[in-house]
């Protein structure tokens, strides 16, 4: 009988320190353990002439409509390089990042400094390992380029998401409707050089040995149904020509095209069919839009 007592009492001991141990650990959005729960950060860059507003409406969307999602941390990298970083960093399940240039009239080769700094900043000081990026316009290169240039000094890119990418040309700058034409591999005819503010097409492609081959890509792009092949800034081959620069990643880019009046090229960036696209493809939420996807190879509609 009294060890019958003794074995219920140990039972019922050590129930309650499990049971203590639990209501006294911290609770997170996330598991704490191992490497799939570990949170992954989704980095937010704005293009040439842009600004915080330019990211604003899709991070408040991102945080409003899906669970765990939420802006913790605001990077500004002022005119002279230095970080003004508003925010700490929290272990949630989808934590948000927004880099900003104070100088929005910067050069893309000076973006690609002062980001690869920023993103250099959340490894050392945030402790991040691995992150999702998503660029809009002119941020996109500066993404794409970043990662050619300063990866092994970087967290690891997994995801990328460029929405109206301009790789090979501005429209009405050097780039015309119809000028150029795209092969079925999504190389150009013509390659544009490089001017005061962007890299040559032929640098993009040179260096992208450089781009990890297993980052998923995501390529959105608009096209306003007026005749043109653009979203008024950027055409449809420019934006597509990123399947040429990295067509030796081990994953199909995922090219989306949205079409009509309201997907111009500010339009995309403010978007909700756009941002529950991008949703999607990062966190596996699923989209109501009606976007037309077209996978690798794209033979038919590769062009302007």
């Amino acid at each position: 009988m009294m060890s019958l007592i003794i074995r219920n009492l140990k039972k019922v001991t050590i129930a309650v320190a499990f049971f203590s141990l639990l209501s006294s650990a911290p609770v997170h959005a996330s598991v704490v353990g191992d490497r799939d729960s570990e949170p992954i950060p989704t980095v937010f860059v704005h293009g040439l002439k842009g600004s915080a507003k330019s990211t604003n409406g899709m991070i408040s969307y991102f945080s409003n409509r899906y669970y765990g999602a939420a802006r913790v941390q605001t990077i500004n990298i002022e005119p002279d390089g230095e970080l003004n970083v508003q925010g700490e960093y929290q272990w949630i399940d989808h934590p948000l990042i927004q880099i900003n240039f104070v100088n929005r009239n910067a050069s893309i080769p000076q973006d690609n400094i002062w980001l690869a700094k920023a993103l250099h900043y959340i490894k050392v000081e945030d402790g991040v390992k691995r992150f999702y990026a998503v660029g809009h316009s002119a941020g996109c290169v500066t993404l794409l380029q970043t990662e050619m240039l300063s990866r092994k000094k970087l967290p690891i890119m997994e995801k990328f998401v460029s929405v109206a990418g301009c790789y090979n040309g501005l429209l009405l700058e050097n780039d015309y409707p119809h000028d150029v034409h795209l092969n079925s591999h999504y190389r150009p005819n013509h390659w544009y050089p490089a001017d005061s503010q962007y890299p040559a097409y032929k640098t993009l492609v040179h260096q992208a040995k450089y781009f990890p081959k297993d980052v998923q890509v995501l390529n959105i792009y608009g096209d306003l149904g007026d005749g043109t092949n653009s979203d008024g800034k950027v055409t449809t081959q420019s934006a597509l020509s990123l399947n040429y620069i990295l067509r030796h990643q081990l994953l199909k880019i995922k090219n989306v095209r949205f079409t009509g009046p309201l997907y111009k090229h500010s339009g995309l960036r403010k978007s909700p069919a756009v941002y529950q696209c991008i949703g999607t493809f990062l966190w596996h939420q699923p989209a109501e839009n009606g976007a037309i996807i077209h996978p690798q190879p794209e033979p038919t509609s590769a062009h302007n």
